[in-house]
């Protein structure tokens, strides 16, 4: 949303804010190209101002997100979790963004992050972190945050319960007395943080959704109730449909590089070329017969790296299971060819 100051329109939802912050953040680890991370550290740093002056509260030894529409347009709730969630996600940004460009960072920042971390946990049922606190079904968003969050924070369990209560007559859909019968956009989130731990499910995920683009490839934002489709060609969805994709094929977290992680049991034969992942590391590779032939990682960075490579063993004959390392050590614009 666009707001000329943080007091305008105070009850309405600022998630995308934060989204901005994580996105720009993203430039960097995804490139590792600190010059870009400069170019735009006054965003990042705006942006998260923006959201704790307009959203967060801070009280005694806690802080937490005032009272707006929740992120799933729903009711008016206080720490709405994707709200608190990006907003915990762009202040760790900020905070990143001045330890690597080496400069001096406001105290306030840290200790309004362990406040929010704190609060976090009161949206938490058992092992499950609920939308809201007291709230009785989780909703598609949970996807959302789980890949947001990831490797931190939110148990597997969420996702398991979510696909439960989001199961809908055509697909995943939000809970509640009007539902859609599909929200494509929410089966492809659902693939992707399923492949982010690895589970085979994420193919099935990422087929449904697509199940319902048209002739010429565009994904509706959903269909109604009545089986109308809405919205084709809805941004959203065609976004998360190659993210979704791009994380089955090959992703990375901290410092492992994971490579095919949840194909689709049926693509025994392709070839990806520079699927980019965290750190500037660029990853290639040729399959045939459900075999690679073919790897190719390359550091596209101006930094050193150091990586471990994680790899199913049913797509490793002996030959590359002996030739592939575990870890990967390459100086900037190294390749390894395996």
């Amino acid at each position: 949303m666009t707001f000329q100051n943080p007091k305008e329109n105070p009850h309405i939802e600022k998630i995308n804010n934060g989204c901005i912050v994580i996105e720009t953040f993203d430039l960097f680890r995804y490139t590792g190209d600190k010059k870009l991370l400069e170019k735009y550290s006054d965003i990042i740093k705006d942006v998260t101002d923006f959201l704790i002056d307009g959203a967060v509260e801070e009280k005694d030894d806690i802080a937490f997100i005032k009272e707006g529409e929740g992120a799933d347009e729903s009711i008016p709730r206080k720490n709405d979790t994707l709200h608190l969630v990006t907003i915990l996600k762009s202040i760790n940004a900020l905070i990143e963004t001045y330890r690597i460009l080496e400069l001096k960072i406001d105290p306030s920042y840290e200790r309004i992050y362990k406040k929010l971390i704190k609060v976090l946990k009161i949206n938490f049922k058992g092992k499950i972190l609920l939308p809201f606190k007291d709230a009785e079904k989780l909703n598609t968003l949970t996807f959302t945050f789980f890949i947001i969050m990831f490797p931190d924070l939110m148990p597997y369990e969420n996702i398991e319960k979510a696909l439960k209560d989001c199961s809908g007559t055509l697909g995943l859909t939000n809970p509640g007395a009007y539902q859609n019968l599909i929200w494509p956009w929410a089966e492809n989130q659902a693939a992707a943080a399923l492949a982010f731990i690895k589970d085979q499910r994420s193919a099935n995920h990422l087929s449904k959704g697509a199940e319902y683009a048209s002739p010429l490839g565009a994904f509706p934002e959903k269909i109604r109730p009545d089986g109308y489709p809405v919205n084709y060609w809805y941004s959203t969805c065609h976004g998360s449909y190659v993210f979704a994709l791009n994380t089955m094929i090959a992703h990375s977290r901290d410092d492992t590089i994971v490579i095919c992680p949840a194909l689709h049991p049926h693509w025994k034969d392709i070839e990806f070329k520079n699927i980019s992942v965290e750190g500037g590391i660029l990853v290639s590779a040729k399959i045939a017969k459900g075999k690679i032939q073919k790897l190719e990682i390359k550091n596209d960075s101006d930094q050193k790296i150091r990586k471990y490579i994680d790899i199913p063993g049913k797509y490793l004959s002996a030959g590359k299971k002996k030739s592939i390392p575990k870890i990967i050590t390459l100086n900037p614009r190294e390749k390894a060819v395996f």
